[in-house]
């Protein structure tokens, strides 16, 4: 999943938001220079990539995948993903999405000291470009991957990968809706999945 999975199932505190949003940019046990509930945020959000990237609902995905964009596979599904979910935002949340947004971006704004200089920049970029709203249409969806394939990590076009998708829709879409459905009703248990998290706080 992309920012939007992780913030869908993410709790609703303020500090753990905003712990689940930076975690890609905390490195190793960095986190524990955090307030106890960002760093829980942290974790959860590895507990997710380990869960989603373990899934063997999208394993076959992934291999449709390969052959277009190699190694990358995981990131155009993880994008899609955040499509289908935007998509199809009303099966699983009755808060409207651009009402979700705009609580998750007040969060973010109101807790923007504890970001990274580099998660502040992307905050910036992700408010700024409607990145969140503009997942719910294929467009929105290729379009990040256009935007992902100009970062210097990447050196690659995504595109191709979402012209596999595009072929085959209704199955990938169905996937990822399965997906969804299951991490959804398994995210209370993500505590197997890292040390040192408590849930409850």
């Amino acid at each position: 999943m992309n920012y939007l999975g992780h913030l869908f199932i993410s709790k609703t505190d303020p500090l753990f938001q905003c712990g689940v949003f930076m975690a890609d940019f905390i490195k190793g046990n960095k986190y524990v220079n955090y307030p106890k509930k960002i760093q829980n945020g942290i974790l959860f959000h590895r507990a997710t990539d380990t869960f989603t990237d373990q899934s063997p609902i999208l394993k076959n995905l992934k291999n449709r995948l390969y052959p277009s964009v190699g190694k990358y596979a995981g990131v155009v599904l993880d994008v899609y993903i955040d499509h289908v979910l935007a998509k199809n935002w009303d099966i699983f949340k009755n808060q409207p999405l651009t009402a979700f947004v705009k609580d998750t971006h007040l969060t973010l704004a109101n807790n923007q000291h504890y970001l990274p200089w580099v998660a502040k920049y992307l905050f910036v970029k992700m408010f700024f470009g409607r990145w969140l709203i503009s997942y719910k249409t294929f467009d929105g969806f290729e379009n990040a991957l256009y935007g992902m394939s100009l970062r210097p990590r990447v050196r690659q076009s995504l595109s191709p990968g979402g012209s596999v998708i595009k072929k085959n829709q209704k199955v990938f879409e169905v996937t990822c809706l399965e997906f969804l459905e299951e991490i959804n009703a398994q995210k209370n248990t993500f505590s197997h999945y890292c040390t040192n998290i408590n849930l409850t706080t």
